[in-house]
């Protein structure tokens, strides 16, 4: 994951669940919510997608990013 010296650490990834079972990632100021997975690798899209059509995706394999497409259409959420 993060290191502690890493100069920017709100692009630490910080995944959860929510009470009701709903896997949430926070990066960057943003929320990503999980939108399907295969095996370790969960694919992420904004939280904004459905409301803004936000076209930004993240990838992660075992909680770490492989892969961001930091296409967002609104201000962090």
């Amino acid at each position: 994951m993060c290191e502690v010296n890493q100069p920017a650490l709100d692009m630490c990834p910080v995944i959860y669940t929510t009470s009701k079972a709903a896997k949430v990632l926070f990066l960057g100021g943003y929320k990503y919510r999980s939108n399907g997975s295969r095996g370790a690798k969960i694919r992420w899209r904004c939280a904004s997608h459905e409301r803004f059509h936000c076209r930004a995706v993240v990838h992660t394999v075992y909680d770490e990013v492989v892969y961001i497409k930091e296409e967002h259409t609104t201000g962090k959420n």
